[in-house]
């Protein structure tokens, strides 16, 4: 996670460490201690690292100082799975298991639940990321049971139904603000001006059926701003010039037509580019 251009942390499994990258190499400033409990996202804020933990623990580091403030989150959903999103307000998002939601004030330290309409009550909802976008919506994406999306205002939340699998693994937006979603086998992306999804079968994680792959839970974009997605057969780049390949040719595009046709779904050509499909997959 980084801090500035020159400092970053890391958080393994049970430490945390700051660092510093001087020539490509990294050297460590200042390391916590071994904790028993397991660490998962961190999160910056301001000048400190938010670390979800166990026991209803998340920690606050300051950068250089080993030991954490301790905030104590009185939900038994809360654990080192719960997922952190810093808000256009400054406040923090916490994304429990089983969609229950909570926002935390890192001025005050108080948290108050929230309660949002079209919150799904049953499924598999273990959080994969939640994180808000340029334009205000706030996206979650859970490991089993699909992607959903609040409105800006966050008293509604929906699902989206459109996507071919209910394993959501990542989410980045890109320099033109479009948001890149991918599931473990395939990606796709939102255009808001248009309000559909497109998919883009150039990074299908499933392009050889012989050699099945998947995407992991890691999204960024290059400095150059390339799309740049983990997967596991190494990190898969989307400049922006790939999206003049004519996708429905290639195996990928005639993969994803045979999946999305058992949803009844027929794909469709836009200006013969991508494939397309809008919300009305969902009625």
């Amino acid at each position: 996670m980084g801090y500035d251009d020159e400092h970053l942390w890391l958080v393994s499994e049970h430490q945390v460490l700051s660092c510093r990258i001087n020539n490509e190499r990294i050297g460590v400033l200042a390391k916590s201690s071994l904790f028993k409990s397991v660490l998962g996202q961190g999160l910056k804020a301001g000048n400190h690292l938010y670390v979800s933990s166990e026991k209803g623990h998340l920690l606050r580091f300051e950068f250089g100082k080993p030991q954490p403030e301790i905030i104590r989150i009185p939900s038994p959903y809360f654990n080192y799975e719960t997922k952190l999103a810093k808000l256009s307000d400054e406040n923090i998002l916490l994304f429990m298991s089983g969609m229950h939601l909570a926002i935390l004030s890192p001025d005050t330290g108080k948290i108050r639940e929230m309660k949002v309409a079209g919150m799904p009550q049953e499924g598999s909802l273990d959080p994969a990321f939640v994180k808000q976008d340029s334009y205000g919506f706030v996206w979650l994406g859970t490991k089993r049971d699909g992607l959903y999306l609040m409105n800006k205002e966050k008293t509604h939340m929906r699902r989206i139904n459109i996507l071919n699998d209910a394993h959501i693994q990542a989410l980045v937006e890109d320099t033109k603000r479009q948001v890149w979603v991918t599931t473990i086998r395939d990606a796709f992306f939102v255009t808001f001006e248009r309000k559909q999804f497109q998919m883009n079968s150039l990074l299908s994680a499933s392009q050889d059926q012989d050699d099945w792959q998947y995407f992991s839970n890691s999204a960024c974009i290059s400095p150059s701003g390339d799309v740049v997605l983990g997967s596991s057969d190494g990190c898969k780049f989307m400049p922006p010039k790939a999206m003049q390949t004519n996708f429905l040719n290639t195996q990928a595009g005639i993969h994803a037509s045979e999946m999305l046709s058992v949803y009844g779904v027929e794909v469709t050509k836009n200006n013969g580019k991508v494939l397309a499909v809008t919300d009305e997959v969902a009625h």
